[in-house]
């Protein structure tokens, strides 16, 4: 049900992004605010499904906190190239706002990782 949400959030935003059929455009910031939420809401999806993987007789949550982790580092090194992309578009090359956003995401992985595992035991629990 959670995998099922969190697909068809986005694929809704997506299309929410490419239609200009509205009649007006979306901005750069309404895009980047929109797509956080979206992430949020499947990292959120996603950490829950790795802790009810997680076995029952091993205590240990190192492994919940090693997929969390890289889910988030791709996830954030994805979305803040992005940003970057939209915020200093005209200030060095794609390759340096890439390398940028993957430092960044590098930084803030570990502490993404750790809230994420304690999420997804929470909705795990339910």
């Amino acid at each position: 049900m959670r995998a099922a949400l969190v697909i068809l959030l986005l694929v809704a935003t997506s299309a929410i992004f490419q239609s200009r059929s509205w009649g007006w455009q979306t901005t750069p910031a309404a895009v980047a605010a929109l797509s956080l939420l979206t992430l949020s809401g499947a990292l959120a999806g996603t950490s829950g499904l790795i802790a009810s993987w997680r076995s029952a007789r091993r205590k240990t949550r190192i492994r919940p906190f090693l997929l969390n982790g890289v889910a988030a580092l791709a996830a954030l090194a994805i979305w803040l190239n992005y940003v970057l992309g939209e915020v200093a578009e005209s200030q060095g090359s794609a390759l340096q706002r890439g390398l940028l956003a993957l430092a960044l995401a590098w930084i803030l992985s570990p502490f993404a990782g750790l809230a994420l595992t304690s999420l997804g035991e929470r909705l795990a629990r339910r």
